[in-house]
C-alpha cells in the first residue's frame, strides 16, 4: 500500500480554500502558455509512477490535479483509509464491485469570468518542488508544443454494434420486457476511430484542457473528468451533464437526467409519453432509494437541462441525511440509477450481464470530489458526477460511448440518432471532423 495511506493524514489547511499557502495571478495569456507546455515537462519527470486526473465540478473552476494512487489490490475499502480533506476519487461502472482510488491534490487552478479572464494558480503545501518549477518554467519560456489544438485524422470508424446488431439487440430487450418484468434497459454502443497515425494522449489531454478554460459551450453546465496516464499512454475524459450527488452538511441534492431529444425540441420533449415516462421511472427509484436514509425528501417540478447539442428532461431531487448516514452511503444506494442501468436493477444488470451488453472502461462509472472530515468540521462533503459522454483515447484507437434507455416503445432507428449525438459530444471536444460527427449519429 502507498504509504501515504499508512501515515495518519496531513491537514491540508488552505487547499482548497481561502488563504492557500502559494497562490499565483494568471493572465488569459499566462494561463494559456503554461497550459501549452502540460503535460510534457511533468509527465517526463513524473512517470511511471504518477497519473494526471482532472475533475471539474462547473462551478468551481478547473482542478489541474498530480496524484498518486492508493495501490493496494483489486477492490481496496474506502472508509478505513486515513485521507485529508479535499480528496479526488474515480469509482469504476456498476458491473464491478466499489473499485476506490484515493488522490491527493496538488495543484488549484480557479478560473474567473466568461470567457476566463484571470486565473489563480494555488500549490498545496504537500505539492512536489518539481510541479512547482514546471509551472514557472512554462510562464518564464516560450513552451515546446503549438499553440493549436490537436489534429485527429481519422482513418477507419467501426461502429460497435452495427447498426443490424443495434437492431436485433433493442428487438431483444423488448421482448425480454414482454415476458418479464422488466420497465427499462439502457444500451448503449461504441464508435471505434483509428487515427492515420498514432494519437498522443498528453496533446488531447492539452487541447481539451484549454478548450475548457475558453469556456466552450456547454462549460457552465457539465462536469469535466480527465484520466491520463502516462504509463500505459492513455487517456479518458468525460463531459457528463448528470449529478449523482451533492451534499453540503446534512443536505443533499440529487437529479433524475433521463429522457432527451435534439436541440430546440424541448417544448416537444415535455409532451413525449416515452420520455416523460422515462424519467418518472428514474424519479420513483431515486425516490425509493432516498426514502429510508433522508428526512424532509422533495421533488422539484420537472424541468429542461438545455446544451448546446442536446436536451433532457431533469427532475432535481433533495432531502436532509439521517444521523448516521453518509453521502458516500447514499451514492451507493443511488448509483446505478435507472438512467444508467434500467429498472428494476437486479434484472436490469441480469439481463445486461447475459446479453454482454454491460460497459467498460471507466463510461457509466463514477468520479467526483470527497471532502473529508477534518478538525472543527463534523461532516463530510460529496460532489460525485455519472461519467457519460466519454471517450478512452489511445495512440492507435479512440473509442467514443453513448447510451439510451430502451422501453417497450423504443424504435431503433431513434435510439441509434441518440446515441450517436451523444458520442459527438466527446468526438466534438477533441476535435474531430464534421463529416466523421455527422457519420456516427447518421440515421441507418
Amino acid at each position: 500500500m502507498d504509504s501515504f495511506f499508512q501515515s495518519p493524514a496531513p491537514v491540508l489547511t488552505g487547499f482548497p480554500g481561502e488563504n492557500s499557502p502559494e497562490v499565483t495571478e494568471l493572465s488569459p495569456e499566462d494561463m494559456h502558455r503554461a497550459l501549452k507546455t502540460l503535460p510534457g515537462e511533468i509527465l517526463r519527470k513524473s512517470i511511471p509512477d504518477r497519473t494526471i486526473r482532472v475533475f471539474s465540478p462547473p462551478e468551481d473552476g478547473l482542478f489541474l490535479g498530480f496524484f498518486r494512487s492508493r495501490d493496494s489490490g483489486r477492490y481496496p475499502e474506502l472508509s478505513p483509509a486515513p485521507v485529508s480533506p479535499g480528496l479526488y476519487f474515480a469509482e469504476a461502472p456498476f458491473s464491478c464491485p466499489a473499485d476506490i482510488a484515493l488522490f491527493k491534490p496538488d495543484i488549484l487552478l480557479e478560473i474567473s469570468g466568461n470567457p476566463a479572464v484571470s486565473a489563480k494558480l494555488r500549490f498545496s503545501p504537500e505539492c512536489p518542488q518539481f510541479l512547482r518549477e514546471a509551472f514557472r518554467k512554462a510562464l518564464r519560456e516560450e513552451p515546446e508544443y503549438p499553440d493549436s489544438d490537436y489534429e485527429l485524422r481519422p482513418e477507419k470508424l467501426v461502429l460497435s454494434p452495427d447498426f443490424p446488431a443495434f437492431r436485433d439487440i433493442i428487438f431483444r430487450t423488448r421482448k425480454e420486457m414482454q415476458k418479464t418484468g422488466l420497465r427499462k434497459i439502457v444500451i448503449s454502443r461504441k464508435a471505434a476511430l483509428e487515427p492515420a497515425e498514432p494519437a498522443d494522449p498528453s496533446c488531447i489531454f492539452r487541447t481539451l484542457l484549454r478548450k475548457r478554460l475558453r469556456n466552450i459551450s456547454d462549460s457552465g453546465k457539465s462536469y469535466f473528468y480527465a484520466v491520463l496516464s502516462g504509463r500505459d499512454s492513455t487517456l479518458f475524459f468525460s463531459l457528463t451533464p448528470e449529478t449523482l450527488i451533492k451534499s453540503a452538511g446534512q443536505k443533499i441534492r440529487t437529479e433524475a437526467l433521463a429522457g432527451s431529444c435534439p436541440p430546440g425540441r424541448g417544448q416537444d420533449l415535455l409532451r413525449d409519453g416515452k420520455n416523460l415516462l422515462e424519467n418518472s421511472i428514474v424519479v420513483r427509484e431515486i425516490e425509493t432509494a432516498l426514502r429510508d436514509c433522508t428526512t424532509a425528501l422533495h421533488t422539484g417540478p420537472l424541468t429542461l437541462k438545455q446544451l448546446s447539442y442536446i436536451e433532457h428532461l431533469k427532475t432535481p431531487l433533495s432531502g436532509i441525511l439521517k444521523k448516521g448516514i453518509s453521502p458516500l452511503e447514499v451514492s451507493r444506494r443511488l448509483h446505478p440509477t435507472p438512467a444508467v442501468l434500467g429498472f428494476p436493477r437486479k434484472e436490469a444488470l441480469h439481463f445486461l450481464e447475459r446479453e454482454h451488453l454491460l460497459p467498460d472502461s471507466l463510461y457509466a462509472g463514477l468520479g467526483g470530489i470527497l471532502r473529508t472530515k477534518a478538525p472543527g468540521n463534523s461532516s463530510e462533503t460529496l460532489n460525485l458526477a455519472v461519467l457519460l459522454r466519454s471517450a478512452l483515447a489511445e495512440p492507435r484507437r479512440i473509442t467514443l460511448f453513448g447510451g439510451a434507455g430502451i422501453l417497450p416503445e423504443s424504435h431503433p432507428e431513434s435510439e441509434w440518432r441518440e446515441t450517436g449525438i451523444k458520442m459527438q459530444a466527446a468526438a466534438g471536444a477533441i476535435g474531430l471532423p464534421e463529416n466523421l460527427l455527422e457519420l456516427i449519429a447518421a440515421s441507418p
